[in-house]
């Protein structure tokens, strides 16, 4: 069972067939923008259907790139996309269906991390994240709520990247590369500062969304400004300045890149 799921008794596609395919059998989230409902095929194969709950235009344009953004990517640390289409005017995205629970409940539910859990789920998000940036996507809405963590039996979770609404195409000739919407995109708290001021984005604003991810997971708690995880928690100089510097101002003092931050997380917490 998805651990996840929210008993929800009505809700009117439920028990709906779409495309000749895909039978809603129950409603996983209600979100603002987009219902979640587990799905199974003729198959008995399940899957995790993405519904807008505006069949406007603008939204199912919203859905189209996200599968374009999915499609590109094809990463074990990224949700995989199975199928896009319609219904009529139903459009709905079709993603594999996860157990386990997000990032954000398992802070919830840990509080501080020990350094090897730290290292066990962000690594893996740093190599879901450097596989994005390689296909030229930027995520732009990185926390915990978009990290899953894929329960496994006597081992440690698989952890995948999901929910690309807000993402973005880095490409020379693609209009999303030198241009921003008027309004900030993503979580407040967890939003790079030059996303707040509606500069251009780019892979360094993921980089410092994962700063922000790191830090909670050390501390317990989201960094206010100027804040070390030293100051919280006695941690080694080398994993106090990862984070510090993955959460610099000023991106040009930043990793550089996810996997150099994966390559300098790992060597704080293991060789140190």
């Amino acid at each position: 069972m998805l651990r996840y799921i929210r008993s929800v008794e009505r809700h009117p596609l439920l028990g709906t067939l779409l495309a000749d395919t895909y039978r809603l059998d129950s409603l996983l989230h209600e979100g603002r923008r987009n219902d979640l409902f587990v799905a199974e095929d003729a198959e008995r194969h399940r899957w995790v259907l993405k519904i807008p709950r505006d069949a406007s235009n603008a939204e199912t344009e919203i859905l189209a790139r996200e599968a374009a953004f999915l499609s590109a990517i094809d990463h074990p640390n990224v949700v995989a996309m199975q199928d896009i289409g319609a219904d009529g005017m139903q459009a709905y995205l079709a993603l594999e269906a996860l157990e386990g629970e997000t990032l954000a409940e398992a802070m919830e539910r840990l509080g501080a991390m020990e350094a090897h859990e730290v290292l066990t789920i962000f690594w893996q998000v740093l190599a879901g994240v450097k596989a994005m940036h390689e296909a030229d996507v930027i995520h732009r809405d990185l926390r915990p709520r978009n990290v899953f963590l894929v329960t496994r039996e006597q081992r440690p979770p698989i952890v995948k990247l999901i929910d690309f609404a807000s993402g973005k195409l880095l490409r020379p000739d693609h209009p999303d590369t030198s241009e921003e919407p008027p309004y900030p995109i993503g979580a407040h708290r967890y939003m790079a500062p030059e996303q707040h001021r509606g500069e251009i984005a780019g892979p360094w604003v993921d980089v410092y969304s994962v700063g922000v991810m790191l830090y909670a997971a050390f501390v317990g708690e989201l960094p206010e400004h100027g804040t070390r995880v030293s100051a919280h928690r006695e941690v080694s100089p080398a994993i106090d300045e990862v984070v510090s510097r993955a959460l610099a101002e000023d991106r040009d003092e930043r990793h550089a890149s996810a996997a150099e931050l994966q390559e300098a997380l790992t060597r704080a917490i293991l060789v140190t």
